[in-house]
């Protein structure tokens, strides 16, 4: 439900496709009017794009474009999540906007603490909604989150507070 012009980048960290399923770059593509593909190393960031981390690798954001690196960099200790919501803060500070959705595990809770402590945005799926609540909860639970929100309610979060920081 993206509407056409938000100028807003999005980035999409999955962190493994489904098996059997279709790659997300695809499914995305499918589903939204805006242009869709994996990010890659150098890349520069658009507004009313939607990127997404290619399988196995490290995403950062720096002077406008991605860094892409393969997961396995022993420098990068974090989660593929949480080094993307770092550098996103110290890039974008109270222009970034983290959403942590459903899954597994923790990575991505520091990460929102991270854009949060830079005047960001933080939003967490309501993990009463998530098909996999654990990585909602923990950014629900941590205090981390300046929204806890159904998926339906987040998009238009993410809009007024975009429109906010335009005016």
């Amino acid at each position: 439900s993206l509407p056409g012009e938000t100028g807003i980048a999005y980035v999409v960290i999955a962190l493994r496709d489904a098996d059997g399923q279709p790659p997300i770059v695809e499914l995305l593509a499918e589903i939204t009017g805006l242009p869709v593909e994996e990010a890659r190393d150098g890349m520069e960031v658009l507004a009313d794009h939607v990127y997404v981390a290619p399988t196995d690798s490290l995403v950062q954001m720096a002077e406008g474009k991605f860094q892409v690196e393969p997961a396995g960099n022993l420098e990068h200790p974090r989660g593929a999540i949480d080094t993307f919501f770092y550098s996103l803060a110290e890039e974008r500070q109270t222009g970034a906007i983290g959403i942590l959705l459903s899954g597994n595990g923790t990575d991505g809770t520091l990460g929102l603490k991270a854009i949060s402590d830079f005047g960001g945005m933080t939003v967490v799926q309501d993990p009463e909604t998530a098909a996999f609540n654990a990585k909602p909860r923990s950014g629900a639970t941590l205090g981390v989150a300046d929204r806890v929100l159904a998926p339906d309610r987040i998009l238009p979060e993410i809009l007024n507070y975009s429109r906010h920081l335009q005016t």
